[in-house]
């Protein structure tokens, strides 16, 4: 899946003059192909625009035992430390509540 999303991003990453690097150590990952596509391709898209030019951005996956880590680095500025521990807050709501949706369905 990497492959494929590096496939289909590499021409915005050239566009932008951003380097896109992908190191996938880890082979099968159990998880909804769909979701983490569309939860790789947000996270991309987030580094290459906070990323400036000539920058770059790196997808890696790492195997910690039966778990994957996916991780996605990029030489932007980041986010500050008070930051950090609340950012992703509004995503995880989200996806709670489509989770939530698919229960009641």
């Amino acid at each position: 899946m990497f492959a494929d999303v590096q496939r289909q991003l590499e021409p915005l990453f050239v566009e932008h003059h951003l380097k896109l690097a992908v190191e996938e150590n880890a082979e099968l990952v159990w998880a909804d192909p769909a979701r983490l596509r569309q939860v790789l391709l947000i996270l991309l898209d987030n580094a290459m625009c906070y990323t400036p030019e000539g920058g770059s951005v790196t997808l890696r996956s790492k195997l910690h035992g039966d778990m994957v880590e996916i991780e996605v680095a990029d030489t932007g500025v980041g986010i500050a430390p008070e930051h950090s521990r609340t950012c992703l807050i509004g995503f995880t709501m989200s996806i709670m509540v489509v989770a939530r949706a698919r229960e009641v369905d």
